[in-house]
């Protein structure tokens, strides 16, 4: 596994006591360069993780630039080679402080938090498809170790579901379709007010016709259908 990071900041996980102990773990760790590198070289490692720590799509950062630098970095992924037999998996750290009317499911002692949004890329992944299944964190750890035949690290990730259900490898690998930057919003729908308005004036002309009618049968009984003698008008 490889781990890549902007090379003008510094990456978290050295600090960990396991890296500093091992001296061998940092070099896992290399700039972001090496992921472009890699993809046009073909030689992207089996697993590899993007660990921005520059452009991000959280506050105060502005949501553009975030945005951007994930275009770049599909962009990149989908003309490369490893495109059909790889797959690119964007999560998010956190659920951004936003409400969330789901509760998180009770799995240990530790429990989830709130849900946060992930989304699947790839020539194998299900289009316009909404996986429902709870998973975590450590349904990507699993989704590795069954693809590579290995066995759990822990107990979280031994019980956690697995991402294939988000995958349909009965299907031919899809093409990918690279979007540009600038964004073209759909036209404006403008509604047939004509119609909406005839509509507005035939009921009300109804309705006014309907009180006019009642108003006129209390006035002249013979609209009633009654004989004209029983209320004592001339026949």
């Amino acid at each position: 596994m490889r781990q890549s990071h902007r090379p003008d900041n510094l990456c978290a996980d050295t600090e960990l006591p396991r890296f500093i102990d091992n001296s061998r773990l940092p070099s896992h760790i290399v700039p972001l360069s090496q992921y472009y590198y890699d993809l046009d070289h073909g030689t992207l490692p089996a697993v590899a993780c993007i660990a921005p720590l520059g452009d991000s799509e959280r506050p105060p950062s502005n949501i553009a630039s975030g945005e951007r630098f994930v275009h770049v970095l599909l962009g990149a992924f989908m003309r490369s080679t490893g495109w059909g037999t790889s797959a690119f998996m964007l999560c998010y750290d956190d659920w951004g402080g936003w409400y969330d009317h789901v509760r998180p499911p009770h799995v240990d002692a530790y429990g989830y938090g709130f849900r946060s949004p992930a989304l699947l890329i790839g020539p194998y992944a299900r289009r316009g498809f909404v996986d429902h299944t709870v998973v975590d964190f450590s349904s990507q750890i699993k989704f590795i170790e069954q693809n590579c035949g290995l066995k759990p690290l822990a107990k979280r990730d031994a019980a956690a579901n697995s991402l294939v259900s988000a995958f349909d490898f009965s299907k031919t690998a899809r093409q990918p379709v690279l979007l540009g930057f600038e964004r073209h919003p759909p036209p404006p729908v403008h509604p047939r007010t004509g119609v909406v308005y005839v509509a507005y004036g035939g009921a009300i002309g109804a309705f006014a016709a309907a009180v006019g009618v009642a108003a006129a049968r209390r006035r002249w009984p013979l609209l009633n259908g009654r004989n004209a003698s029983s209320r004592g008008l001339p026949s």
